[in-house]
């Protein structure tokens, strides 16, 4: 799949999907409590991590068009 065909939110949408295996994983394997708090942890940061960059690129196109508009 080419980048440009991807959404603004895959990364979160990998982030989501990797704690919902994960959680399966240790729920089948019987694993303790933390490694289900650090699969959420990863995926939360990986949410937060993808929101500031989708805003900041969301932001700096806004932008360029801005100066654009004001440039003709």
């Amino acid at each position: 799949m080419s980048s440009k065909n991807r959404s603004r939110w895959y990364l979160s949408i990998v982030g989501l999907g990797a704690f919902v295996v994960g959680t399966i994983l240790t729920l089948i394997f019987d694993l303790n409590i933390y490694t289900m708090l650090g699969f959420l942890t990863a995926a939360i940061i990986l949410v937060i991590a993808n929101v500031v960059y989708v805003f900041y690129t969301k932001t700096k196109s806004t932008e360029k068009k801005n100066k654009a508009f004001v440039d003709q």
